[in-house]
């Protein structure tokens, strides 16, 4: 069999783990995907709470392969969802303006 990297079918067996500072932060075992594409969403999804430099692991053990991606994550602001939370955080007012950092 050719392995061909980053290739995948919907009955692949998939796994994959992002990490940040090289502690697992999120972990997908048996994922059901077409593209690497929408693993990668997968895992940010699931790691919104996270910043920074993180690292991207993703086998596919039908196929043989394995691939390891830099990314860089933005924490989310819709993730927080409340302006209370907002608050707490100190990315806005009382008033639920967004409040900008020009450090």
């Amino acid at each position: 069999m050719k392995i061909e990297k980053g290739k995948l079918e919907k009955n692949d067996d998939v796994c994959a783990m992002l990490s940040v500072e090289g502690k697992p932060v999120v972990e997908l075992n048996s994922v059901s995907a077409e593209k690497v594409d929408d693993i990668l969403q997968a895992l940010c999804r699931r790691a919104s709470h996270c910043s920074g430099m993180a690292s991207v692991s993703i086998r596919n053990r039908t196929r043989g392969w394995m691939m390891r991606l830099p990314l860089l994550l933005c924490r989310s602001v819709f993730s927080l969802r409340t302006k209370d939370a907002l608050e707490a955080e100190g990315l806005c007012d009382k008033y639920g303006q967004l409040r900008l950092s020009f450090e």
